[in-house]
C-alpha cells in the first residue's frame, strides 16, 4: 500500500478530527505523521492494524480508565467531535489501533503510545478468548 493510499485511507476513516484546541490534523502536522507512520509500518510488516471488539477494549482498559476516557470525552469543546467520540465509544462495535480519536484521548489523558499498545494487546488477547 502506497502513502497515497494509506492517507486515503486516513481521510475517509478519520474526515473531520480535531485536537483539543479546534485544530484539524492536516497533512504535515505531527500528529497526522504519526498516525500515517503507524499504519505505513504495520502494512509494511504485512500486519493489518490491530481492530478488536469494543467490548474487549473497554475490558482491557479497566473501569478506571473507561471513566477517565468518559470524562475526558465530555469535556470535549466542539459539539460535533464530542458527539462523533461519544458516539464511538458507546456504540461502535469495534475500534482500530490507527484510529485518530484513540491517539487524540490517550494523549489527552497522557497515556504513551506503549501504553496503548498494550491495552489492545490485552483486547486481541481477550477478543481470542
Amino acid at each position: 500500500m502506497t502513502r497515497e493510499e494509506i492517507e486515503q485511507q486516513l481521510r475517509l476513516d478519520n474526515p473531520t478530527t480535531t485536537d483539543d484546541e479546534g485544530n484539524r490534523y492536516e497533512p504535515g502536522t505531527e500528529f497526522y505523521e504519526a498516525t500515517i507512520q503507524r499504519w505505513a509500518d504495520a502494512v509494511q510488516a504485512n500486519v493489518n492494524p490491530i481492530v478488536v471488539s469494543m467490548r474487549s477494549f473497554r475490558e482491557a482498559c479497566g473501569r478506571e480508565l473507561t471513566s477517565e476516557i468518559s470524562a475526558y470525552i465530555a469535556i470535549i469543546e466542539d459539539l460535533d467531535e464530542r458527539f462523533k467520540a461519544q458516539n464511538d465509544f458507546e456504540f461502535a462495535t469495534t475500534v482500530s489501533r490507527v484510529n485518530f480519536r484513540v491517539s487524540q484521548i490517550a494523549s489527552g489523558l497522557g497515556k504513551t503510545e506503549t501504553e496503548i499498545d498494550e491495552v489492545f494487546a490485552l483486547a486481541q488477547q481477550l477478543d481470542l478468548n
